[in-house]
């Protein structure tokens, strides 16, 4: 579970997460919410497979939580000037498309990382 917030660590680091449910269709066509979206939905669809390996009265808990993952992250609304012209646009819609790629062990590895994302977080100003 550590590639959750390993996750959440690599957009919140570049300050570019969206809200993957966004509500305007200019929001709605970008290449980044969509991507974050799909990453999103596959972690929790990985995530969703180990349920079946915690006690019954820890699942509804678990759930609610997967449920509300995504929307957890901040709004890229409150990023001046985060679009397609933005340094750190393309790197993240990578990092995110790489995440959506990744197998469901590779997900729940805890070492688990891909090129693009290494990339994104060595370029945000928070990096190590």
């Amino acid at each position: 579970m550590r590639y959750l917030s390993e996750w959440k660590h690599y957009a919140l680091t570049a300050i570019v997460a969206f809200s993957v449910y966004p509500t305007s269709q200019a929001i709605a066509d970008d290449a980044y919410a969509r991507e974050s979206e799909a990453a999103c939905n596959h972690i929790r669809q990985c995530a969703s497979t180990q349920l079946e390996n915690i006690p019954p009265e820890y699942r509804d808990m678990m759930r609610q939580s997967l449920d509300a993952m995504c929307q957890s992250l901040p709004s890229g609304n409150a990023i001046s000037g985060f679009g397609p012209e933005h340094k750190l646009y393309a790197p993240a819609t990578a990092c995110m498309r790489s995440i959506s790629r990744l197998s469901c062990s590779e997900i729940m590895d805890d070492g688990a990382s891909t090129p693009e994302c290494e990339k994104l977080k060595n370029m945000s100003p928070d990096s190590d």
